[in-house]
């Protein structure tokens, strides 16, 4: 899969995109993979264009979402979905002052050889929001385009969107957003180094760096970490700040692998958090924390 910094990357690297699906896509849920569905069912190749970061964050920074999914993971999960191309145009302040009409006028300059394009029923560009799918379809009409707008997917009584999952994992509801997203909830990233605390107590832990941040409420889990290699090992997980040892620390996505002893340093791991244990805890000292931990690790050894 190729990258694109921008619009302008694309077609200065001859991308010679033909099918275009259009939209931020935070998550990759199912009405996402319908939008690219659209454009493989006509025989393209799936070119995918995104923004980064969100809009809210250059609009409204104070009103800014947290993300189901960070860039990196995004980019993965597109690859999975048979992307060909992905352009990630910069969302700046120039960028969102553009008038709808010509960010279009943009996008036929930069691709030229454009035959199909799609995007879900919210998406809108162009200062104001002024553009949707009824300017974009009369516009692809003009030139000859193909134009798809897949209606919203359907799940648990109501339409899926980003915003809804977002909201269900922030009340803590793990089974129904992985029932939303299709797929279960996961965080990405490298490991890096830490104070190998989780050693020092018997425990050692991988520190992932997640892009993603995380919309769960902090706390213990069990679950599963899944290794480049395809093995999924048991795991405590803990989402949040180290309060015992170090109250100051800032959060952070920590994985006990149940059995695991190689060394994961640099590894890009998924982490699936499957079931709430409990919430962070400031313990006496470092035997009740260790104890503390043993009990977790005992309930999550168990996560099939």
């Amino acid at each position: 899969m190729r990258v694109h910094s921008s619009l302008e990357a694309a077609s200065a690297a001859g991308a010679g995109i033909r099918g275009l699906a259009l939209g931020f896509f935070d998550g990759v849920h199912p009405g996402h993979l319908a939008v690219f569905r659209a454009i493989q069912d006509a025989g393209l190749p799936l070119a995918i264009l995104t923004f980064w970061p969100h809009p809210q964050a250059v609009l409204r920074p104070d009103a800014r979402p947290a993300l189901i999914t960070g860039l990196d993971h995004k980019l993965h999960l597109f690859a999975q979905a048979g992307a060909e191309d992905v352009i990630v145009h910069p969302f700046d302040a120039a960028f969102a002052r553009l008038e709808a009409p010509d960010f279009l006028s943009r996008l036929w300059h930069c691709l030229p050889g454009l035959r199909a394009a799609a995007c879900g029923p919210n998406f809108q560009f162009g200062r104001g929001r002024a553009g949707g799918p009824e300017m974009l379809a009369a516009a692809c009409r003009e030139r000859g385009i193909a134009a798809a707008f897949p209606p919203m997917a359907q799940a648990g009584g109501g339409p899926i969107s980003s915003s809804r999952i977002r909201g269900v994992l922030t009340a803590g509801g793990l089974e129904e957003a992985s029932a939303l997203l299709g797929r279960p909830y996961r965080l990405r990233g490298p490991v890096v180094s830490g104070r190998r605390l989780g050693r020092e107590l018997g425990f050692p832990t991988a520190n992932v760096l997640s892009g993603d941040g995380w919309l769960l409420p902090s706390g213990v889990y069990a679950g599963k970490t899944l290794l480049p290699d395809g093995s999924a090992w048991p795991s405590a997980i803990n989402l949040g700040s180290q309060p015992t040892v170090d109250p100051a620390s800032a959060p952070a996505v920590e994985t006990h692998l149940i059995g695991y002893e190689g060394d994961l340093s640099g590894q890009v791991l998924e982490v699936e958090p499957r079931r709430w244990l409990r919430g962070q805890q400031r313990f006496s000292g470092p035997e009740e924390l260790r104890a503390a931990i043993a009990r977790d690790v005992a309930q999550a050894s168990h996560i099939s």
